[in-house]
């Protein structure tokens, strides 16, 4: 199981949380969530695994934060704000480094 947090397709802000598991994808974008329902969704996804087949510890190992999107998202919620400022400023050649930062 992976669980990605990235830019809301639907909405073209916020976050949408992207549940991969076993060749199924889950998008979860019902509306533009702010990057702590997004990380309290992919939680709730992982218990839900967890119950149905354990051997997810925890969200540690799983999720992994798109840097783009939180960048993008600087202004929208106060989280997403203070991890842009951490990741410093997009460039228009991407980061060098991976694109998502696990948790």
């Amino acid at each position: 199981m992976k669980a990605y947090i990235e830019m809301n397709a639907r909405f073209g802000k916020g976050y949408q949380v992207r549940v991969e598991d076993d060749g199924k994808t889950d998008i979860l974008d019902f509306s533009p969530y702010h990057l702590t329902k997004a990380v309290l969704m992919a939680k709730k996804a992982l218990d839900i695994a967890n119950k149905e087949e354990a051997g997810w510890d925890d969200l540690k190992g799983i999720l992994e934060i798109d840097r783009d999107s939180v960048r993008k998202n600087a202004d929208y919620d106060d989280l997403s704000r203070k991890m842009a400022s951490e990741l410093g400023p997009l460039t228009d050649k991407g980061d060098t480094d991976e694109k998502h930062t696990k948790t």
